[in-house]
C-alpha cells in the first residue's frame, strides 16, 4: 500500500486516473456528384475582417448562447453558396487535396482551423474512394454572418461505411467575385466556466454545465500542484458520442495516447451524464495537467513521454481513491529483475502495449517517490526544467543534485521498501 506521505504531497492526493481513449471512425458510401460541377472560387482569406468583429476568438459559432439569436430561414442564394461550398468540399477530399479542401475552412477560429489541419492530413495521406457531404437545404437558416444547417458526412474507409450527421455552420466572408461561406464546424453552444469556454451541442447542455462546475476544483488543483497559474480561457469542446469524437480527429483511424495532446486545439471531452463527480475531475485534471506542461514549457512535447504521463496520472490522485497506482505491476518486474530501465523507454513506439502500460505506472510511481522525497518547490523546477528541454540527467542534477542513474536508483529502492 502507498505510505501517506505519498498521498498527500505535492498534488495533496490518492490515485491514479490511467485512461487512454481511441479516436476510431470509418464512414459511409455515396454516390458521386453530377458530372461538370466547378468549384466555387476559392476565398481571399486576407478579407474575413467582417467575421471577427464581436465574434471573439472562438468564433459566433463557438460562442452563441443558450437559446436562438434571432435566427431566419436563409434565402435561396445562401443555400445555393452553402451547398456549393459542401460540394467543393467533397471534392477536394475525393481528390486528395487537403491545400484546396482547407480554402473552404473557416479560419477565425484557430482551434477549429488547427483542428482542420490536422483532420485534412488525412486527406493526403489516403483519400476516401467514396465521400459524401450534403446538407438539409429545406431547413438552412441565418443571422449575420452565419448560416445553420443540418449537415452529413458519408465515407468509406478500409472497407467500412459509416454516416455522421450533426448541426453545422457556415461563415460569410467576402471573396474577389463576391460572398462565399465557409464551414466552421458544429453549431456549438458556449458557457463561460472558470477561465474556460466549454463549447457543446445543445443536446448535450447538462454535461456543459456539470463540467464547468468540475473545472473550478480541477484547475485550483492543478495549478497549486505545478506552482503557476494560467490565465488564458481554455476552450473545451464536448462531443456528443465516440463517433462524433473520432471524426473530429481524422477520416482515418487514430488512437490519441494521454502524453499526445496539440496545445493549439481545445481539450476534448465526450459527453458522459452517467459519469460519477470525481471521475470527471479526475479525467480533466490528466488532460489539464498535460495542457499545462506546455504553458510552463516550450519543449514539453520533448520531455520524457512516461514521465509527462506520470505527472498527469499523479495529478488524477485527488479525485479518484480508485485510481491508486498498482504498485505491485511495478514492484513484480523489480523484484524479478525484469524492470526496465529509464532509458529504454525513451522511444515509446518500440514498446510493446503492456511495456507502454508499464512504463506509465512507472512514471506515475516516480512522482509518488519524488513527492516523498524532496520539496514541493524542487518537484515544481524539475518539471519545469524538463518542460523547457533539459534532459533528465541535467534536470536531475541540478535539482535533486543527483545523478538520473541515482535518482532511478533510490525510487528502486523506495519502491521495494515500501512493499515490505
Amino acid at each position: 500500500m502507498k505510505s501517506d506521505q505519498y498521498r498527500h504531497l505535492w498534488f495533496l492526493c490518492a490515485g491514479s486516473c490511467a485512461a487512454l481513449f481511441l479516436a476510431t471512425a470509418a464512414i459511409a458510401q455515396n454516390e458521386e456528384p453530377p458530372p461538370g460541377n466547378a468549384l466555387p472560387d476559392e476565398p481571399n482569406q486576407e478579407e474575413v475582417g467582417i467575421l471577427q468583429k464581436g465574434f471573439g476568438r472562438g468564433g459566433l459559432t463557438q460562442w452563441q448562447t443558450e437559446g436562438e439569436l434571432g435566427e431566419m430561414p436563409a434565402p435561396e442564394h445562401v443555400v445555393r453558396a452553402v451547398t456549393d461550398t459542401v460540394r467543393a468540399m467533397e471534392q477536394t477530399v475525393r481528390a486528395g487535396d487537403a491545400e484546396t479542401y482547407l480554402t473552404y475552412v473557416w479560419s477565425g477560429d484557430p482551434g477549429f482551423r488547427r483542428e482542420q489541419e490536422q483532420w485534412a492530413k488525412d486527406i493526403n495521406h489516403r483519400a476516401p474512394k467514396a465521400f459524401k457531404v450534403t446538407i438539409d437545404s429545406e431547413h438552412v437558416t441565418i443571422e449575420d454572418a452565419i448560416a445553420s444547417t443540418e449537415i452529413t458526412w458519408n465515407w468509406t474507409t478500409d472497407g467500412l461505411p459509416q454516416s455522421l450527421t450533426f448541426p453545422g455552420s457556415f461563415f460569410r466572408i467576402t471573396t474577389d467575385s463576391g460572398e462565399q461561406w465557409l464551414y466552421a464546424g458544429e453549431k456549438f453552444r458556449a458557457r463561460g466556466g472558470y477561465r474556460e469556454n466549454i463549447y457543446a451541442l445543445e443536446e448535450n447542455s447538462g454535461f456543459q454545465r456539470t463540467v464547468g462546475r468540475a473545472m473550478r476544483d480541477v484547475r485550483r488543483h492543478v495549478e497549486r500542484g505545478m506552482g503557476t497559474r494560467i490565465d488564458k480561457m481554455v476552450p473545451i469542446r464536448i462531443y456528443p458520442n465516440e463517433k462524433h469524437f473520432a471524426f473530429s480527429n481524422g477520416l482515418l483511424k487514430h488512437e490519441t495516447q494521454p502524453w499526445q495532446i496539440d496545445p493549439a486545439q481545445p481539450v476534448k471531452l465526450i459527453a458522459n451524464d452517467e459519469i460519477e463527480e470525481d471521475a470527471l475531475k479526475a479525467d480533466l485534471a490528466r488532460r489539464f495537467t498535460m495542457l499545462t506542461l506546455h504553458e510552463i514549457g516550450s519543449h514539453a512535447d520533448q520531455m520524457p513521454w512516461w514521465i509527462a504521463t506520470g505527472i498527469a496520472e499523479f495529478a488524477c490522485e485527488k479525485f479518484e481513491d480508485d485510481l491508486e497506482p498498482n504498485m505491485e505491476k511495478v514492484r513484480g518486474p523489480l523484484k524479478a529483475g525484469d524492470l526496465p530501465k529509464f532509458a529504454s523507454l525513451s522511444n515509446v513506439s518500440s514498446l510493446s502495449d503492456t511495456d507502454r502500460m508499464l512504463a506509465i505506472e512507472m512514471g506515475h510511481n516516480l512522482l509518488g517517490y519524488i513527492a516523498d522525497s524532496y520539496s514541493r518547490e524542487q518537484r515544481q523546477d524539475w518539471v519545469k526544467m524538463l518542460a523547457n528541454g533539459s534532459s533528465l540527467e541535467a534536470a536531475t542534477r541540478e535539482t535533486f543534485e543527483i545523478s538520473a542513474d541515482e535518482l532511478e536508483a533510490k525510487w528502486a529502492a523506495w519502491l521495494s521498501e515500501s512493499g515490505e
